[in-house]
């Protein structure tokens, strides 16, 4: 486990799927992350990559040839190489080889940045084709947040949207069933919330959310930018809810050929992505 620190924030970075596993600050000894209580949900901030979420029946077609790919992709179960290491950031890469092309067909580089700015865990995740043809990904963040019944999660801006119950499959549950936002910028994270399953919010008008307590106080800012994609989920009962960045989409639009899936990302040789966010706490 790799640590970083200042004097606000202690942050734990596992090289194994290079998930931040802990997140704390100083002055209170708080716990922000989720601590992967294996009963409950098994991890604290996976990557997702080169896939979010699930495709339909697990495959997908891609020059003519047919390949297997888990749900959120592989990256969050493969080790990552340390590249660099200081007191205050670390850098990770992992790099595509035999094993990945058998259920992804492409060379790739994926690095992960994280840095300590006084209160704020700053995080960039790269993504560069460094083969010759055409790469075709999706890269999301899945981090999970403590919070308590009653708690906000609050948004930038008011938002005008329905966002459907989507269940593990990534599809939808019921399609009578959803939460709307009527230029309303907050949902407050009730026990109930997510027994019928995810939720999704496309195209958000936002480029953060806050954890508020429920009078309003902010806790904790996670800063994406624009983004295709939001999903909130936890597991229905407990305190705790994920708050998901998604380059890519759900699979309510099911697609067999990976480039044209919804939302799909696409790099020539030797381009990138980059995908900064950031974890605030207050």
């Amino acid at each position: 486990m790799l640590k970083i620190e200042n004097d606000i924030i202690t942050a734990k970075i596992n090289p194994f799927g290079a998930e931040l596993s802990s997140l704390v600050k100083k002055d209170s000894s708080r716990e922000y992350l989720w601590q992967a209580d294996s009963t409950v949900w098994g991890r604290h901030a996976p990557i997702l990559f080169p896939v979010v979420g699930r495709i339909a029946g697990d495959t997908f077609t891609h020059g003519g040839e047919q390949y297997f790919m888990q749900k959120h992709g592989f990256a969050r179960n493969s080790n990552f190489d340390i590249i660099s290491s200081s007191k205050t950031a670390v850098a990770l890469r992992m790099t595509s080889d035999e094993i990945t092309k058998k259920s992804f067909p492409f060379d790739f580089e994926l690095d992960v940045y994280f840095s300590l700015d006084k209160n704020t865990l700053k995080q960039e995740y790269v993504v560069r084709n460094v083969g010759e043809n055409k790469m075709y990904f999706s890269i999301g963040m899945h981090p999970g947040f403590f919070c308590k019944f009653g708690d906000i999660i609050r948004f930038e801006k008011n938002e005008n949207a329905k966002l459907p119950y989507l269940n593990g499959s990534d599809t939808s549950a019921d399609p009578n069933k959803f939460i709307e936002l009527k230029n309303e910028n907050t949902i407050v994270l009730t026990k109930e919330l997510f027994e019928q399953g995810s939720l999704a919010l496309e195209a958000p008008a936002s480029s953060y959310a806050e954890l508020c307590t429920p009078d309003g106080k902010a806790y904790l800012k996670e800063t994406f930018g624009k983004i295709p994609m939001l999903w909130l989920w936890a597991k229905a009962g407990y305190e705790y809810v994920c708050i998901e960045p998604w380059f890519g989409s759900d699979e309510r639009y099911p697609t067999t050929v990976l480039s044209e899936k919804k939302g799909i990302m696409s790099l020539d040789f030797a381009e990138e992505f980059r995908f900064p966010i950031e974890i605030s706490l207050m």
